[in-house]
């Protein structure tokens, strides 16, 4: 960096390191100084300054991510990360619709369907939320989403089922 400002491999783990060690206004900046030079440079560089963003609990972040979507519509991690920020701003349509969209991209993918599971439980959507809780565990078995199945149980009035699950 000290003889090329503007150099994109430098600029990159540069930033990734700052943010690697919580200094995320520097990694921020060495971030958006690639996006600006070279917009073009990996997918990930956008997911990378959204995250940054968002631990500076700045609005911006979101906009980096609608902007990677918009280049790379295959993008599953960009689906799926804007889609918890809106579950954070309470947009649970907004959220479903990104988690449909990576389910699109790739159906196999826990994230997405845990995702998709989520949302439905939070808008009360009981058994299709345990639908795509089990569309997850089909994936990979992992025992937090046995867990968060547990709990919709426990919240549908199914404690045979939830006690099956914890147990």
């Amino acid at each position: 960096l000290l003889s090329d400002p503007n150099h994109t491999e430098a600029l990159y783990l540069n930033g990734i390191s700052h943010l690697n060690l919580n200094r995320v206004a520097e990694s921020v900046k060495c971030l958006e100084r690639l996006q600006q030079t070279n917009p073009n440079y990996k997918s990930n560089l956008y997911l990378l300054l959204a995250i940054g963003y968002n631990k500076q609990r700045k609005l911006e972040g979101s906009a980096y991510l609608t902007v990677a979507i918009g280049k790379y519509d295959r993008f599953l991690e960009a689906h799926c990360y804007r889609a918890k920020v809106y579950l954070g701003l309470k947009k649970h349509q907004k959220a479903e619709e990104d988690f449909d969209a990576a389910i699109a991209i790739d159906s196999t993918k826990q994230v997405a369907l845990v995702g998709k599971a989520d949302c439905l439980r939070i808008k009360g959507s009981h058994r299709d939320a345990v639908k795509y809780y089990n569309l997850a565990l089909d994936q990979q078995f992992t025992p937090m989403v046995l867990l968060k199945r547990a709990m919709v149980y426990y919240e549908n009035s199914q404690p045979r089922e939830a006690l099956q699950d914890i147990t």
